[in-house]
């Protein structure tokens, strides 16, 4: 007769990561929030865009401060009563070059933020023994305006 198996003793499930406290935000605080927001203009701005009185807005940014987890509600509306709305419908070429660009744009953030942010010290970017080195700054692609721009900012 064979040996008896030894039984496998099974790990305790890992405890769940510790949750955020969520700011919990008093009404006097709400209304101090709501009143601050009814006088903005950047409030105001974004109400105009939205095509929606600042106060409707304002309440919306107050129910979200309430109910943080609440996820904003999402439709879609057909092109035609976009259009009657005012808006510009993109065409399915134009969305395609938008999202290209942004990727691309996006792909340049994290590379200079991956070679600029790089600490001296850190022992997992030497595993060659080098320090990298920080990328080098293209001139021809800065813009001549901003840069005249941020020289006579320096130069004040």
């Amino acid at each position: 007769m064979p040996p008896p198996k030894q039984q496998q003793q099974r790990r305790p499930p890992k405890p769940a990561p510790p949750q955020k406290k969520r700011r919990v935000f008093t009404q006097s605080e709400l209304d101090i929030i709501r009143r601050d927001l009814l006088v903005d203009a950047k409030t105001k701005e974004l109400a105009a865009i939205l095509k929606i009185p600042v106060e409707q807005y304002a309440d919306k940014v107050i129910d979200y401060l309430k109910n943080p987890r609440s996820a904003p509600v999402w439709r879609s509306i057909p092109d035609a009563q976009l259009r009657r709305l005012g808006f510009t419908v993109p065409t399915v070429k134009q969305i395609e070059k938008r999202l290209i660009d942004a990727t691309k744009a996006a792909l340049k953030v994290l590379k200079v933020m991956k070679t600029a942010f790089v600490e001296r010290d850190d022992k997992s970017e030497r595993i060659g023994g080098n320090v990298p080195a920080a990328a080098p700054v293209e001139q021809a692609s800065l813009d001549p305006e901003l840069l005249a721009e941020v020289s006579k900012k320096r130069a004040k």
